[in-house]
């Protein structure tokens, strides 16, 4: 198996990053250079922020780590949560 290069957005200046200091979304690397294989962002809330609308990927897995906190991940409407330190997959499909 081989692997290729994948650019990673490491500088801050380079990050795109939406909202401001105490949430926002900060995207680390996204598929365009990955050949579609991976998007990462870092995902910043205060405590009630909604988060994400529901929606769906067809051809990928969302990977939630939970670095401080408690998230409440709903994958097909059967929610639970994820207290720090904490890593989940919601499934494609």
């Amino acid at each position: 198996m081989s692997y290729s290069a994948v650019r990673i957005l490491a500088g801050a200046a380079e990050n795109e990053v939406l909202g401001d200091a105490d949430r926002h979304i900060r995207l680390i690397t996204d598929g365009s250079s990955t050949g579609g294989a991976l998007s990462t962002m870092r995902v910043k809330l205060r405590a009630g922020d909604p988060g994400a609308l529901p929606h769906t990927h067809r051809r990928c897995t969302e990977t939630f780590f939970v670095l401080s906190g408690v998230a409440e991940i709903a994958p097909d409407f059967d929610t639970f949560f994820l207290a720090s330190p904490a890593w989940d997959a919601a499934r494609s499909g």
